[in-house]
């Protein structure tokens, strides 16, 4: 293998490694394993690569061509500039992380009037965990976030010079959302140069979330309480429209409509009279039969049987007309009761229809109060935005320490590569 395809090789690596930076430097925020290791292999994969390229061939060729102190020395500038950048990092450019916790709570609506806790699907469980670090990320909230008196007049914002742009991409680099399967608490994190600014964004962000939800969740049930009450002032409104129509019917008749023995008794007298009119009609019959039979029958020869005759004849004609004034004046009685028995029967009909009506408005108003307690109990439930705060963010004491061994490894490596890469290139070029 010559000095230009291993010159390609490691150029390759470099790249390749260079990508891996790129997808670790993307995963890192909402979604722990959006890329699931993708960036820690592409690094390693290109580290080895690069490390069996310099040792196998790389130092082959430099070797003969007595380059071996240029990658020594560029180790040695590598490991001055992780040192640099170590140092720089800490003592000239501190960062503090102020760090806030929120439980997120079961995506399920719990029944405020129950002591049960619905069943929960632990993966759908861990997707509305996601979904609500997703919703902290978001562009509208971060813009909403600058909008705050609080975080105007950090220091953080003022270096802006109100460049929303600039400081929402600030936010976006130095945000950190983190969520565990295991766990039902997401971690928020801000990193600035203000231990003091980093405390209110992160507090001043937190509150903004939770506000966010508390809005979202109790807007639907505002508008159900709303659409409840309406209905409730409805339905009561028929409701006494019936009982003004019930009491209408009581007061305009002289019968007793609610007490049912009244119309026992009713009944009871009609059926009294139908008998005492049939018994009259009864009577009224013989007694017709019988003065037709007298007056078709001879009187007789004897000494005064004419007479009495007469007197048989006379006496059934005034008993038959004493019974045709009784029967006449118990046909009234019954023509009048018939019809009184009636217009009860008719208000007795009209009145229970109103009265089922009646009743079906009072249950139906009894489970609509209530669903519109149920409702003012979830609407002031503390848990129904589904995300609860634990406690408020402190301003961090001590600066972000980065530890030295990383820095200094990076510079190692870093210098290897360089070194490696200027000899090949001195190959190449034939110096």
């Amino acid at each position: 293998m010559n000095r230009k395809q291993i010159f390609c090789i490691f150029t390759g690596a470099v790249l390749f490694g260079a990508a891996g930076a790129f997808l670790q430097a993307e995963r890192i925020g909402v979604n722990p394993e959006a890329w699931p290791g993708a960036g820690d292999v592409a690094i390693c994969l290109s580290i080895i690569l690069m490390l069996t390229v310099g040792v196998v061939f790389a130092f082959k060729e430099l070797t003969q061509r007595h380059d071996v102190m240029l990658v020594v020395v560029t180790m040695i500038l590598g490991v001055c500039g992780g040192l640099g950048c170590w140092f720089y990092h800490n003592a000239m450019n501190p960062k503090y992380t102020a760090e806030a916790v929120i439980k997120i709570l079961p995506y399920a609506l719990k029944d405020p009037m129950s002591f049960t806790r619905p069943d929960v699907d632990k993966d759908m469980y861990y997707q509305f965990r996601v979904g609500k670090a997703g919703f902290m990320r978001q562009q509208s909230l971060l813009q909403q976030l600058l909008k705050r008196d609080k975080v105007r007049q950090t220091e953080w914002y003022k270096r802006f010079d109100h460049d929303v742009a600039d400081a929402v991409s600030d936010l976006t680099a130095n945000l950190s959302v983190e969520i565990k399967r295991d766990s039902n608490l997401m971690t928020v994190s801000m990193a600035c140069d203000s231990a003091k600014d980093s405390a209110i964004i992160v507090n001043e962000l937190v509150d903004l979330f939770i506000k966010s939800h508390h809005d979202m969740a109790t807007s639907g049930i505002r508008a159900q309480l709303a659409e409840r009450t309406k209905q409730k002032h409805l339905i009561r409104a028929q409701m006494l429209q019936t009982e003004d129509s019930l009491d209408t019917i009581r007061k305009g008749t002289s019968f007793v409509i609610e007490d049912a023995q009244y119309s026992h008794l009713l009944a009871a007298t009609l059926i009294e009279i139908e008998t005492e009119y049939g018994k009259l009609e009864r009577k009224l019959s013989l007694l017709e039969a019988k003065l037709v039979l007298l007056k078709s029958t001879p009187a007789g020869s004897a000494d005064g049987a004419e007479q009495k005759h007469s007197a048989n004849v006379k006496e059934t004609e005034d008993h038959l007309t004493a019974i045709t004034k009784q029967l006449e004046t118990v046909q009234r009685q019954r023509i009048q009761a018939r019809g009184e028995y009636k217009e009860l029967d008719n208000l007795r009909a009209s009145y229970e229809k109103i009265k089922v009506i009646r009743d079906e408005k009072r249950s139906l108003l009894k489970d609509i109060t209530v669903n519109i307690e149920r409702l003012n109990m979830l609407f002031n439930d503390p848990e129904v935005s589904k995300v609860k705060r634990l406690g408020r963010t402190s301003e961090p004491l001590e600066a972000d320490v980065q530890g030295v061994g990383r820095f200094v490894l990076s510079g190692i490596i870093g210098g290897f590569i360089c070194g490696v890469w200027l000899g090949l290139m001195r190959g190449n070029a034939g110096v």
